[in-house]
């Protein structure tokens, strides 16, 4: 419970235990952990569940794409792209890849021209298939005079933060 670590929970302190050759029931270090430090359970139980904010100040304002590669062995690449206000699907295409660059471009140009503009910020994964659109979105806003102009129209993420398009 001292040193490095003394921060972590119970199944930190559990698994520190399992590497050391150490086989105790998780419940058992729980309820010692529980025991002996009853201010730092009760605080790391008051930060539990807390989830970020996402504000969005309107329709088009920002764009989640995204890649699904699960169903890739099976001959299914899937990209997808959801309005991050009304989580509106503005793609969802299966077709043989989802990770050439000028295919997720495509899907990109021809969402904006039927949507009649680009949103203002377009959020992807750091790959290799969101290069173009990464690029074509920045030139799309490079002389605007926001605070969103030029690279800061796109954004990049982890595909776990992209939660309005990992629902779909």
């Amino acid at each position: 419970m001292n040193g490095p670590g003394c921060s972590g929970g119970y199944h930190s302190h559990w698994h520190a235990l399992r590497l050391k050759g150490i086989q105790v029931p998780q419940r058992v270090v729980e309820e010692l952990c529980r025991e002996l430090n009853p201010v730092g359970c009760h605080e790391r139980k008051a930060h539990r569940l807390q989830r970020r904010q996402y504000t969005n100040p309107g329709p088009n304002f920002a764009w989640h794409t995204d890649g699904y590669d699960k169903l890739k062995p099976y001959g299914f690449p899937i990209h997808a792209c959801v309005d991050g206000l009304s989580r509106r699907v503005l793609w969802l295409k299966v077709l043989h890849t989802n990770t050439d660059p000028a295919v997720v471009a495509g899907f990109y140009l021809h969402t904006v021209e039927n949507e009649g503009g680009c949103p203002v910020i377009l959020r992807t994964e750091n790959g290799t298939e969101n290069t173009l659109i990464a690029g074509v979105q920045s030139f799309f806003h490079h002389d605007g005079q926001d605070e969103y102009a030029g690279t800061k129209a796109h954004v990049y993420g982890s595909s776990h933060s992209n939660q309005c398009i990992e629902c779909w």
